[in-house]
């Protein structure tokens, strides 16, 4: 097949890395194929999901396919840094098991399984920064790539889970009692009701807060094969918990731009309570007069004196920019400069507005910025809107840059590094600090533009406000609350 840009490249699609015994159970290796010749020319099921843009039902529980892509094939000489995106039946367990599978078999696809790179975005980003903090997944990746959120964010740590799933049962089975019988109504109910009913589980005290996630990776050191034995935050404390491996950490400017509709859809929910939007590692607890006070002077903050109005997007915006993804991901690269001295931190903003920007394009009323996954067009050829972009144009240097960038780090660990001449600019690491230090943390990091530069403190004045918060609450951003 061939790239936008001539080049000619291999696909094989829908290659089975594992297979299901038995379901919530963690997926096993595939022994052998059930054919001697495997057809990799189409992709195959994935997990069983409504599709976003056509809200149609796709997917089955047969879901455990990879697909992989190589410029070269039967070449000798230096094998090539291999990138695994993940996007995913039993989540951590399927990609430790992908990870797995790519050591065992990517060299015979020209790729180096001693220079691997994860990354994701959005809840990719937090399965990545999940498996960063496991001792077990960092046995087989070398890079780490996290777009647009943490293992920290408010939809990503785990929230009553036991009591999602035992509802969850219930709502297929009235009569199951006992976890035994709940746990065999799950496991025999069909895929697609599973799905359908999910979004019906949590409290209502859950339903007010950002996305509604029902079941989120879970600490799960009881387990044979633990992934997360410990809750993130402990695990982000634990001084050089993370070996040496790079980090590549950042987000777009305007990710609330893609939540704004459902505030203006909303508008009532949040005029009366602005308390939803006080992230759970504040430690403040709901409902007290220190909750609803706080809650005032957000809304103050990002709305003025007269307060919250539907009409006021672009404050919507940013309020939702700061709750669901800012907060989190800069609270995080203060702990890894802190705590992790072996692992390089790099920093972003995403800053482009263009052509390209399609997530955003997609949405009505768009506003200037970056939406949240507006990046992934700059790295990724999206099949689903076709598009030609000129190369001479800017979204094409955008693309150019971004591409060099995250292929870099994958090759060396340093997405500009010296010997790449290409690229007139240069992306300094986060320096790192010792873990009790009083000096104030500064954040340098790479504005992603049509000229990108390095810059000091993203964000600055907002994130002001909010470490202003933690100090009160917290002791500081390097003190998140942990709720399990």
């Amino acid at each position: 097949e061939k790239l936008s840009d001539g080049n000619d490249f291999y696909a094989f699609r829908g290659i089975p890395y594992a297979k299901i015994e038995e379901r919530f159970q963690p997926p096993k290796p595939v022994a052998k194929y059930s054919s001697p010749v495997l057809d990799c020319s189409v992709e195959r099921d994935v997990c069983i999901a409504k599709n976003p843009f056509n809200s149609q039902w796709e997917g089955s529980d047969d879901c455990l396919h990879l697909n992989v892509y190589t410029p070269k094939m039967h070449q000798h000489g230096d094998p090539l840094p291999v990138m695994v995106f993940i996007h995913g039946n039993a989540a951590l367990k399927d990609q430790l098991e992908v990870l797995r599978w790519v050591a065992q078999n990517i060299s015979h696809f020209n790729g180096d399984p001693d220079n691997v790179t994860l990354f994701g975005e959005s809840a990719g980003a937090i399965s990545v920064h999940l498996h960063l903090l496991s001792s077990l997944s960092t046995k087989l990746f070398h890079k780490a790539i996290c777009q647009s959120d943490v293992a920290l964010a408010d939809f990503g740590v785990p929230y009553d889970t036991v009591g999602n799933t035992r509802r969850l049962a219930q709502l297929i089975n009235p009569t199951s009692r006992t976890d035994s019988e709940m746990i065999e109504t799950l496991r025999t109910a069909p895929a697609k009701m599973l799905a359908q009913l999910v979004d019906r589980t949590p409290t209502e005290q859950e339903k007010r807060r950002g996305f509604l996630i029902p079941f989120r990776p879970v600490v799960d050191a009881s387990a044979k094969e633990p992934i997360v034995p410990l809750h993130p935050i402990l695990a982000m404390k634990t001084p050089n918990r993370i070996p040496e491996i790079p980090l590549l950490l950042g987000y777009n400017d305007r990710e609330g731009g893609s939540f704004v509709t459902h505030v203006v859809k909303n508008s009532e929910r949040y005029r009366n309570d602005m308390e939803r939007v006080i992230p759970r590692t504040i430690d403040v607890s709901q409902g007290t007069p220190e909750s609803k006070e706080l809650a005032r002077q957000i809304e103050a903050f990002y709305y003025g004196p007269e307060g919250f109005s539907p009409q006021k997007v672009n404050e919507s915006a940013d309020l939702m920019s700061d709750f669901m993804f800012l907060i989190v991901t800069q609270i995080v690269a203060e702990m890894h400069a802190r705590y992790q001295h072996r692992s390089p931190l790099f920093f972003y903003r995403f800053e482009y507005d263009g052509m390209l920007n399609l997530y955003k394009n997609l949405l009505p009323s768009p506003i200037p910025g970056a939406y949240h996954a507006d990046e992934l067009c700059y790295l990724f050829q999206m099949r689903m809107i076709p598009m030609e972009v000129l190369a001479q144009s800017t979204e094409a240097c955008v693309q150019r840059y971004m591409c060099r960038m995250w292929t870099n780090f994958a090759r060396y660990g340093n997405p500009t590094p010296p010997q790449d001449q290409s690229l007139h600019f240069r992306w300094s690491a986060v320096p790192p600090m010792e873990p009790d230090s009083t000096v104030p943390f500064r954040l340098p990091y790479l504005r992603i533009n049509a000229e990108p530069e390095m810059a000091l403190d993203p964000d600055e004045k907002r994130i002001d406000f909010w470490r202003k918060i933690y100090d009160k609450y917290n002791g500081g951003f390097r003190n998140p609350k942990s709720r399990l």
